[in-house]
C-alpha cells in the first residue's frame, strides 16, 4: 500500500514532467517575470482535511478511507498563465495515470469553470482550485 508521502512526491513529479514550475513552500515565491506580471505556477495541497502545513505528513491522505484527495492550484498573473497551468495540471493527471503501481487511477473530482482574482497577493494573480482523488487498495 503506498503511503500518503510516496502519493504527493509521485504528483508532484508529474506536474514537474508536465514543464510547469510547482511551489512547495508557502514561503517560496511566484515566479515574477521583468513585465512585474506572476508566470504561470502551480502548488499541492495534499489532504482532503483542508490546507495541512507542509510537515504534516500525517495530514497528507485518508488511507484508512481507501481514497487520497488531493488539490493543485494553478495559477498565474494573467488568467491566461492560470489557463495554462491549468492545461498542463489536466494533461499530468487526466490520461489514466496511477501515482504508484499500487494504486487506483487519479480521478479528476472538481475543476471551476471560471478563474478567481487574488488581490491580497502583490502582484496579484489569478488562480483555478482542482482537485483529485486517488483510489487506495
Amino acid at each position: 500500500m503506498p503511503t500518503p508521502r510516496q502519493l504527493r512526491v509521485a504528483a508532484e513529479t508529474l506536474l514537474i514532467n508536465e514543464g510547469l514550475q510547482l511551489l512547495r513552500s508557502v514561503n517560496e515565491d511566484a515566479p515574477v517575470g521583468p513585465d512585474e506580471l506572476v508566470g504561470p505556477y502551480v502548488r499541492l495541497y495534499p489532504g482532503n482535511t483542508g490546507r495541512p502545513g507542509d510537515s504534516d505528513e500525517a495530514l497528507c491522505g485518508d488511507v484508512g478511507s481507501g481514497r487520497w484527495q488531493f488539490q493543485v492550484t494553478c495559477a498565474g498573473g494573467t488568467i491566461s498563465h492560470a489557463e495554462w497551468a491549468l492545461t498542463r495540471t489536466l494533461a499530468a493527471f487526466t490520461q489514466k495515470v496511477r501515482l504508484t503501481p499500487d494504486s487506483g487511477f487519479v480521478r479528476q473530482e472538481y475543476v471551476p469553470t471560471f478563474a478567481t482574482e487574488d488581490t491580497t497577493t502583490r502582484p496579484h494573480r489569478w488562480f483555478y482550485p482542482v482537485l483529485f482523488t486517488v483510489q487506495i487498495p
